[in-house]
C-alpha cells in the first residue's frame, strides 16, 4: 500500500468495536482508553466493525445517530495519529438469523421462520461451532440475494456511511467481513460472483470516495491457507485481505511447536496469492483462544517476513481479546507503520527491531511506532528522532538500516 509520496504504509493494529454486534443499536463502545489502549501496544491502526443492519436498520433510512456515533470513533482515533479500516461486519448473514450484519429486512419471515424453527441445531450442543450456521438453507440463500438483487442497497448503504465521513481521513474500506459462498460452488464463488458484487460495491463507493483503499476479501476459505480464485477488477487502490484462523486452532487446539509450520503455510500462501494478483495485502482478522502468548508474536513474526499489515481479534476481554495481559504482552513491540522506500526485511530479535530498507531519497520519513516505555534507535545513515509514541528517520538515499531498542 503506497502513499502519494511513494512510501509504504504498513497498517499494524487491532479490531475494535466488535462487541457491537451484541448491543441493540451496534453502538460502536470504542472509548479513548480503548484507542489509548491501541497506541500503547505500539500500533497504528485500528479495523473497525461497522453494520449494514445499524447504518439501515429500515429499508432505505439510515440511522443518523448511529453515523455520527461511527464518525466520532473515526475522529477520535485520527486524533491520536491511528489510521482506520472500516470493516462492514457480519456473522452468519445477520439480523434475521440472530447475528448481526445485513438487516432483518433483507430476509423474508418465510426464511426466518425456517431458520428458527429448525428441528436440531449442532451448535446447541457444541457452541464452539457457531460457523456451522452458514451451512443452513436459509442463509446460504440469504448470501445469495446479497450478492445479486440486494448487492445495490447494500452499496448504498457503504455510501451513505462515507458521506457521513466526509472530511475524516479513512485509510481503507473492508467491503465485506468473511463473505460465505452461500449456495454456489466455492470455485465459481470466488471466480464470477465474488467479482461481480465487488464492482457493483466498489462503484457506488467510488460515486462518494475515490481515495480510500479497497479491501477485498477471499472466501473464508483462504484463512485456512486455501489458495483463493479469486480476481479483483481494475480499481488501482485494491488490497487483498483474508483473515488467519488456521483450521486446528479454531477447532480449539493449543497452539504449539507442532502448529508453526500450518501458521507458516497460511501466511506465505497469503503473499503468494497477492503477488499472483499484483497488488498489496493485510491481514484482516488473526488470533488464537489458547497459547496466544506464543501465538501473537509468531504471527507478528510471518508478518514482518512478508512485510504485511494486519490486525489481531480484537480488543476487548472475550477468549480472542488483548486486554488479557498475556496477549497484551505478546503483542506490545515495535510495528513498522510507513517506509520511505522499499522494505527488505523487517525483523524482531529478541528485544531488538531491525529495519532494512531501498531508500530512494524522494519518498519521505520511515516511521515505527512504540509501545509503551523508552527506547533508543540508531540508524546506518541520516537523522532519526525518538518520540514517546514512535521512531521518525528522514529521507536519504541508499540502503539504510534502523534498530530500535528498549532502554533497560
Amino acid at each position: 500500500m503506497r502513499d502519494d509520496r511513494g512510501g509504504v504504509l504498513l497498517l499494524r493494529g487491532v479490531n475494535v468495536g466488535t462487541l457491537a454486534k451484541w448491543r441493540v443499536g451496534r453502538a460502536p463502545g470504542v472509548d479513548d482508553e480503548a484507542l489509548d489502549a491501541v497506541r500503547d501496544l505500539g500500533m497504528n491502526a485500528i479495523r473497525l466493525c461497522v453494520f449494514w443492519d445499524a447504518i439501515e436498520p429500515n429499508e432505505g433510512r439510515y440511522d443518523q445517530a448511529y453515523l455520527a456515533a461511527v464518525r466520532d470513533v473515526v475522529a477520535r482515533a485520527n486524533a491520536r495519529g491511528l489510521k482506520v479500516m472500516l470493516d462492514m461486519h457480519q456473522d452468519i448473514y445477520g439480523s434475521a438469523f440472530g447475528s448481526a450484519g445485513a438487516p432483518a429486512w433483507t430476509v423474508s419471515e418465510e426464511e426466518t421462520r425456517r431458520f428458527r424453527e429448525a428441528r436440531f441445531q449442532f451448535t446447541q450442543i457444541a457452541p464452539e461451532l457457531w460457523f456451522m450456521k452458514y451451512f443452513r438453507g436459509p442463509v446460504r440463500r440469504a448470501f445469495d440475494r446479497l450478492y445479486g438483487p440486494l448487492a445495490d442497497a447494500f452499496g448504498q448503504a457503504w455510501r451513505a456511511l462515507l458521506v457521513a465521513l466526509e472530511g475524516e481521513d479513512v485509510c481503507a474500506l473492508d467491503v465485506l467481513n468473511e463473505p460465505f459462498f452461500g449456495t454456489r460452488r466455492l470455485a465459481v464463488f470466488e471466480r464470477d460472483v465474488l467479482p461481480r458484487f465487488y464492482d457493483q460495491v466498489g462503484r457506488a463507493i467510488r460515486e462518494v470516495n475515490t481515495v480510500s483503499w479497497l479491501a477485498l476479501e477471499p472466501a473464508t476459505s483462504a484463512s485456512l491457507g486455501v489458495s483463493t480464485k479469486l480476481s479483483l477488477g481494475r480499481d488501482d487502490r485494491v488490497v487483498y485481505a483474508p483473515h488467519c484462523y488456521p483450521a486446528m486452532l479454531e477447532l480449539g487446539a493449543a497452539y504449539g511447536d507442532l502448529l508453526r509450520p500450518v501458521l507458516a503455510r497460511t501466511v506465505r500462501q497469503i503473499a503468494r496469492d497477492a503477488e499472483r494478483l499484483n497488488v498489496a495485502a493485510l491481514v484482516g482478522e488473526f488470533g488464537a483462544r489458547l497459547h496466544a502468548g506464543r501465538y501473537l508474536p509468531h504471527v507478528f513474526a510471518e508478518l514482518d517476513a512478508h512485510r504485511l499489515g494486519g490486525f489481531a481479534w480484537d480488543l476487548s476481554s472475550k477468549s480472542y481479546g488483548l486486554r488479557d495481559a498475556v496477549r497484551r504482552d505478546a503483542a506490545s513491540r515495535p510495528h513498522p507503520a510507513r517506509v520511505g522506500g522499499e522494505p527488505l526485511t523487517i525483523e524482531l530479535r529478541g528485544g531488538l527491531f531491525v529495519l532494512h530498507w531501498e531508500d530512494p531519497g524522494d519518498a519521505g520519513e520511515t516511521r515505527v511506532t512504540l509501545p509503551r516505555g523508552s527506547f533508543r534507535a540508531s540508524v546506518s545513515s541520516g537523522a532519526v528522532e525518538v518520540g514517546r509514541r514512535d521512531v521518525i528517520t528522514d529521507a536519504k538515499r541508499g540502503h539504510r538500516v534502523l534498530r530500535v531498542e528498549r532502554r533497560g
